[in-house]
C-alpha cells in the first residue's frame, strides 16, 4: 500500500511539471509582410527616361539615369532592411513609370508602428568595406558604383541632357553624383500601420526629382552654369542635393 501510495504521489507530482513546462513554451511569433514602393516624378507626373521636361527659364532636359542606394530600415526602433538599390532603369519607360519600385519585407512581427525611418547613401560602416566584401547578390557588391578614389560608394546618380543652345536639341550632358564622407542622410516618417499575420501592408512613396535641385524657395541650381558634380571639388552641390531629400522623399498617401 504504502508503494502504492508513493507512485501515485510521484506521478501526480510529474504531471504538474509536465503542465507547468507545456505552460511555459514560447507562443511562435507571428508575422507579415511590408512592401515600400517608391515612384520617380517629375513635377507630379511620373518621369519617363528620355521624355522632354522644362528645367528652370524654359531649359529643355531629359533624364537618362536615377539610382540611389537605400538603407537602415528600421519600423520604429526595429531593423528591417539593411540597403536597397533602386535603379529606375528598370521602370523607365512611359507604361512602368507609374508603378515604380518595390521593396519588399518579409517575416515583419505582426503588431501595430508609427514610425518608419530609412537613410538615403550607406551609413559609414558599410562605405568602409569594398564590393568585394559582400557577395555577388548583395546589394554593395555593384562595382559601377563604387568609386575607388574616394573610397567610397557612389549613394546616387542622376544623369541627362540639355538644351543649352535653346534649339530644340539637348546636345549637352549634365551629370550629378553623390557620395563620400558627410553625404548620409537619415529619413523619418511619422506614419502609423499594421502588419497582420501573413497579410501584405504596403507604404508608397515618391521621388520629386526637381525638388533634389532645389536651394531656395524660388530658387534651383543653375543647370546652364553647373551641369556635374561628381569630383573632391564639387562637395558644395553634392551636400545641397542631399540635404534636398527632405522634401523631395514623400508619402504619399
Amino acid at each position: 500500500m504504502k508503494n502504492l501510495l508513493f507512485l501515485m504521489i510521484a506521478f501526480a507530482a510529474f504531471s504538474f511539471t509536465a503542465c507547468d513546462e507545456d505552460d511555459e513554451t514560447p507562443m511562435e511569433e507571428t508575422t507579415g509582410a511590408l512592401e515600400l514602393n517608391f515612384t520617380l516624378k517629375y513635377q507630379d507626373a511620373p518621369l519617363v527616361y528620355f521624355d522632354d521636361y522644362y528645367y528652370e527659364d524654359s531649359l529643355l532636359m531629359g533624364v537618362s539615369r536615377v539610382n540611389m542606394f537605400f538603407s537602415n530600415f528600421f519600423a520604429d526602433d526595429q531593423l528591417v532592411k539593411d540597403v536597397f538599390f533602386a535603379d529606375f532603369n528598370e521602370v523607365s519607360t512611359s507604361d512602368l513609370a507609374a508603378e515604380g519600385i518595390t521593396l519588399r519585407i518579409d517575416d515583419l512581427p505582426t503588431g501595430s508602428y508609427s514610425n518608419l525611418s530609412f537613410g538615403v547613401g550607406v551609413p559609414e560602416d558599410m562605405n568602409e568595406k569594398e564590393p568585394a566584401d559582400f557577395p555577388a547578390d548583395h546589394p554593395l557588391s555593384r562595382v559601377s558604383e563604387y568609386w575607388a578614389g574616394w573610397s567610397s560608394y557612389i549613394f546616387a546618380k542622376y544623369e541627362g541632357n540639355l538644351d543649352l543652345t535653346d534649339d530644340g536639341t539637348r546636345e549637352t550632358g549634365f551629370t550629378f553624383h553623390t557620395g563620400g564622407e558627410g553625404m548620409y542622410r537619415n529619413l523619418s516618417y511619422d506614419r502609423p500601420f499594421t502588419i497582420d499575420e501573413d497579410e501584405l501592408t504596403e507604404i508608397r512613396f515618391e521621388i520629386e526629382l526637381k525638388e533634389i535641385f532645389r536651394l531656395g524657395p524660388d530658387e534651383f541650381l543653375n543647370l546652364r552654369e553647373i551641369q556635374g558634380a561628381h569630383n573632391e571639388g564639387d562637395i558644395d552641390v553634392m551636400s545641397s542635393l542631399s540635404d534636398n531629400y527632405s522634401n523631395a522623399i514623400r508619402l504619399r498617401e
